[in-house]
């Protein structure tokens, strides 16, 4: 990976993420966040965001507080896991938290994604319980 190549956009519209998102092919599959919401609820987040490289988008990122909370929701393009851009949307995301909202970041993940829950791991996540029969709660504290 090579930082030259990545540009984080901060200011995006709810079509940007909904076009990425299609562009995302079966890692969907684990991101069930907008299966309830429009993408007009970015209007709502801390922060939103994507990452490009070059001029193409392969990665997004959020903050959301409910119900007290801040919430962590991430997707990368399939064939662009495993190259370190999953943790650098993380740890963005965290210290935007920890600049501008202080307090742990939350996020759930499917038991079966141990893929997902090693990245979450090395970006300082603990598994916090069991979110339901399928995911776990995890918290990362700074």
């Amino acid at each position: 990976m090579t930082l030259e190549n990545l540009r984080i956009k901060s200011k995006i519209r709810a079509n940007e993420v909904e076009s990425f998102m299609k562009d995302c092919d079966d890692s969907f599959n684990y991101f069930r966040y907008y299966e309830k919401r429009s993408f007009d609820v970015i209007n709502n987040h801390i922060q939103t965001i994507l990452l490009y490289e070059m001029n193409k988008p392969i990665g997004y990122g959020h903050l959301e507080e409910e119900n007290g909370k801040v919430w962590l929701g991430i997707i990368l393009r399939n064939d662009k896991k495993g190259k370190g851009y999953g943790k650098y949307i993380i740890e963005y995301l965290v210290d935007y938290n920890k600049k501008n909202k202080g307090g742990p970041v939350f996020l759930t993940v499917d038991i079966k994604n141990s893929v997902a829950i090693n990245l979450f791991e090395k970006s300082g996540f603990k598994i916090d319980s069991k979110f339901n029969n399928r995911s776990y709660l995890m918290k990362h504290k700074y």
